[in-house]
């Protein structure tokens, strides 16, 4: 059975890494991811416990090992990475900077891959059109004018799209041309104004031009997906699944993914069947919100859901 790991987004910035390290090893993870978190993972202690066979890091979230603090020339830089694809120069410099500093760390650390955020529309209609719409879904079934803004909506990020695609396919190509080749997952995202959507990943690969970028697979963004851009949420996995480098695997509430496993109404075991046999990275990652007991619980739950699906 794949090792499942813990994402560090779990933490808050009162942790230091080395409860962390011991809050993962209590909660029954032996690997972690360095994920989005607002605690600050000090890598120097991070490499002794691998050193050590204390932990292992499954992968890194970029652009999470980036430096940004006390950079005021860094204000409204993503921690999530972004911004590959921004207007913004010195905002996309930065998040290719800090991919490349995640895909250093990455080998120091041993660690099998790096989820990459791949940009996205940041702002104009189809981006505060969304956001608008989100804030007013009713969480079941929509209208007729709802379904019509949402398809105007659509069409609108068609329109303005492409700029950003070229965008971070070039910082991606930098990326490769000053650190080299690392295993890379494209995530799955959770806005429509986001990068990519489910026909345009391999578009984005072969202009790309490596077979290091695979696909990261996110389960609560994958709904997103379904409910938002009538993609089905195992068609990500029907077409990309030999190309896929790691999941994050959480539950669902509603529109509020990173639930613990077993917690929320996600389809997890159909999911999860469609990669049995495959190597990837498996990773838990939660939100802040749920108690240690509920991140045990969902551990248990999804390593007796993976244990089953072998039989």
């Amino acid at each position: 059975m794949q090792q499942v790991s813990l994402s560090t987004a779990w933490f808050g910035k009162s942790w230091s890494t080395p409860e962390i390290i011991e809050e993962v090893r209590r909660l029954g993870f032996s690997a972690l991811e360095w994920g989005i978190s607002g605690a600050h993972i000090d890598e120097k202690v991070l490499a002794e416990a691998v050193r050590a066979d204390v932990i292992s890091v499954s992968s890194i979230h970029a652009i999470s090992g980036y430096e940004v603090f006390g950079r005021p020339d860094l204000n409204g830089l993503d921690p999530r990475g972004g911004q590959l694809g921004s207007p913004d120069d010195r905002l996309r410099q930065a998040t290719i900077d800090g991919t490349c500093a995640s895909i250093e760390a990455a080998r120091r650390l041993k660690a099998r891959a790096v989820v990459i955020h791949a940009g996205g529309i940041t702002e104009g209609p189809a981006h505060d059109g969304f956001l608008d719409f989100l804030r007013r879904y009713p969480g079941s079934d929509m209208n007729e004018a709802m379904k019509q803004e949402l398809q105007d909506l659509h069409q609108q990020r068609r329109q303005d799209v492409r700029p950003y695609f070229e965008r971070t396919v070039e910082s991606l190509r930098e990326v490769v041309r000053r650190v080299g080749e690392f295993p890379m997952g494209i995530e799955s995202r959770y806005h429509i104004y986001d990068l990519p959507l489910v026909d345009e990943l391999p578009q984005m690969w072969s202009e790309l031009g490596s077979r290091c970028f695979g696909y990261w697979h996110d389960f609560g963004h994958a709904r997103m997906q379904q409910l938002f851009c009538d993609t089905p949420e195992l068609r990500w996995l029907e077409l990309y699944a030999d190309r896929t480098v790691g999941m994050h695997i959480h539950d669902m509430i509603g529109v509020q993914d990173h639930a613990p496993p077993g917690q929320g109404k996600l389809d997890l075991r159909s999911t999860l069947a469609m990669m049995v046999g495959r190597n990837y990275v498996p990773v838990m990652e939660i939100n802040s919100a749920h108690s240690p007991e509920a991140v045990k619980s969902g551990r248990q739950y999804l390593e007796r859901l993976m244990e089953d699906l072998q039989k």
